[in-house]
């Protein structure tokens, strides 16, 4: 599954990088058609074909969780807010509403040593610290396998919404714009890196289930 995952993810990234690269490098309509694709495939667009596939992989894992929240023997409240923490990162996804922690990030600015361009980020590391917190017993007590791909997904999801996010606004104030292509490649890196997180949790997540066929049924591991 994480292949395949992968697999898209890296199209879409490779025609981001394809149609940036095209339409700085030729003339007219051509130069325009690959504009207009390249805002449709870019991976840091606000509404383009990477934020489709990013919400539609943070439901499904809101999907699976409950689903396993209603046939855990132990562990169905975790399972539930596991659900809940899918679902609405991919309602936050398709409606930008992490946008909206910016007025909290403000607040908690003055506090730090260091400046943030990207504000929200403040309040969104302190939600990551709580869902981690209440998920370590969950994540803890599953097979190995899944627990290892949980961890290491969730390292690989924060390195790009929280390190990469907050290097990209440094570099955005720094060159006083967005158009750069050192942001330009931190941004896509960034969401790529998200996408790979999330692709990686949905894997592990789906692990958990395997076709058992003595009894010709699904068998739930959790």
């Amino acid at each position: 599954m994480f292949r395949v995952l992968m697999l898209v993810n890296l199209v879409v990234a490779a025609a981001s990088a394809t149609t940036f690269y095209g339409r700085y490098h030729t003339q007219g309509a051509v130069s325009e058609f690959l504009g207009l694709v390249y805002e449709m495939v870019t991976l840091d667009a606000e509404q383009g074909v990477a934020t489709w596939l990013s919400s539609l992989l943070w439901a499904v894992i809101g999907v699976v969780a409950l689903f396993y929240s209603l046939a855990a023997r132990r562990f169905s409240l975790s399972w539930g807010f596991f659900a809940a923490v899918g679902l609405a990162a991919s309602l936050d996804e398709y409606a930008e509403l992490h946008e909206r922690l910016r007025a909290v990030g403000e607040r908690m600015q003055p506090y730090l040593p260091f400046q943030v361009s990207y504000t929200w980020v403040l309040p969104g590391a302190v939600i990551a610290v709580v869902v981690v917190a209440v998920l370590a017993r969950l994540v803890l007590s599953l097979p190995g396998g899944a627990r290892g791909l949980l961890v290491v997904a969730g390292l690989i999801f924060l390195t790009g919404a929280v390190v990469l996010e907050t290097l990209a606004g440094a570099l955005k104030d720094g060159y006083g714009g967005t158009a750069g292509l050192l942001y330009w490649s931190f941004s896509q890196a960034e969401e790529l890196l998200e996408l790979t997180g999330v692709s990686l949790a949905l894997s592990a997540l789906l692990s958990l289930t395997a076709w058992d066929p003595t009894h010709h049924a699904l068998r739930v591991m959790v």
